[in-house]
């Protein structure tokens, strides 16, 4: 065990037989490997997670066809994000979101997908009555999803039916379907919405997200109200694979 400015600890791990140290300052490293051996690692290792990417990226946008989205469909990056309507962090990130898909007008499509948390009381009907308004206009799911992060602090489990009404009907929709799919519960469209978003949230946790705001740019895994740089570097990193 080694101290670092008299705090910091660095630990090691001997094999039994003395041919291999390991450093456990954080995930293990076999020290004892060449620099060729690491290399070789490094590239296995790469090449595994690039793999699964694209395995995870087939199945998302499979999954996803029908979901409302921003950008061409034939991008060679898709950002697929998992999101809650109530939820602050979702929020603050689409400003971020915005900026990176007007830097990368050509290359990059973003895929919006539910996640309504179960301790917010108004994401869940905000996420139905906008899948509602998606059935119907593409545009108009966009302006609903831009109201709602930008007037959380006024949407309430009680109005947010009425106000997600009123900003859906600034555009040509039938509004009699819409109050048939976003409050009927029995009713047949409501509950294929509904069963929509509860699949995009199986598939979520299936794939590791338990928090808002997850996405997969090509598959791989970023979380949280993440800057722009972060987002740039997998969207790069996607251009190239």
């Amino acid at each position: 065990m080694l101290l670092i400015n008299g705090q910091n600890q660095m630990r090691f791990l001997v094999t039994d037989d003395d041919t291999q140290l390991f450093l456990l300052a954080a995930d293990p490293v076999d020290v004892s490997m060449t620099d060729a051996e690491l290399a070789e690692e490094r590239a296995q290792l790469a090449q595994a997670a690039s793999s699964q990417a694209r395995d995870r990226h087939a199945q998302l946008l499979s999954l996803s066809q029908d979901a409302p989205s921003l950008g061409p469909a034939a991008a060679p990056v898709t950002i697929i994000e998992f999101s809650d309507f109530q939820c602050p962090f979702c929020a603050r990130v689409v400003p971020t979101v915005k900026e990176l898909l007007a830097k990368y007008p050509d290359q990059v499509r973003l895929v919006f997908m539910d996640f309504p948390l179960n301790i917010h009381d108004w994401a869940e009907p905000a996420a139905i009555a906008a899948g509602c308004t998606a059935r119907q206009s593409n545009d108009a799911f966009w302006a609903l999803h831009d109201y709602y992060f930008a007037n959380q602090d006024a949407i309430t489990a009680d109005n947010v039916i009425e106000r997600s009404r009123s900003t859906s009907a600034d555009f040509d929709l039938d509004m009699n379907l819409w109050d048939t799919c976003a409050t009927d519960s029995m009713s047949e469209v409501h509950q294929l919405v509904r069963g929509r978003m509860q699949m995009a949230m199986r598939v979520a946790q299936s794939f590791g997200a338990s928090g808002t705001p997850t996405f997969f740019v090509n598959g791989r895994f970023i979380s949280g109200a993440q800057p722009l740089e972060a987002f740039e570097e997998l969207v790069q990193q996607a251009l190239v694979d």
